[in-house]
């Protein structure tokens, strides 16, 4: 659907399904790492980026549930390691968002350059 033509004088009604989105999912993942507790999120797209966050996160220490109809489930209670896997983090460049995440939690962190798609020259 490329939009919507809304005329006047009718009434509007129904209902419009949001999908998830990578831009709001990213961060939130790295974010569940500040945690200790089991986070759960919905409506979490299922899409290569997701997944590579999701193994990063397993990576540094986080039990991670399988992504299932949008549901993940993330739980921290300790921290593996303070650095992120070079070949993981080299394929995104929201891996970047770990950093602080690390930062907060043991005071470090040991990140390569991050990756993604290639942006100018």
């Amino acid at each position: 659907m490329s939009g919507f033509i809304v005329e006047g004088k009718h009434k509007l009604s129904g209902t419009v399904a949001v999908s998830g989105n990578k831009n709001e999912a990213l961060p939130l993942i790295a974010a569940a790492l500040l945690c200790d507790k089991p986070i759960t999120f919905s409506n979490v797209p299922e899409i290569g980026d997701v997944k590579s966050m999701l193994a990063i996160a397993a990576h540094l220490g986080a039990r991670v549930s399988a992504l299932q109809n949008g549901n993940v489930t993330i739980e921290t209670p300790a921290i593996a390691t303070t650095t992120l896997p070079g070949k993981l983090s080299a394929a995104l460049r929201g891996s970047i968002m770990f950093a602080s995440a690390l930062l907060v939690r043991c005071g470090e962190a040991s990140i390569s350059q991050p990756g993604g798609d290639v942006i100018g020259q």
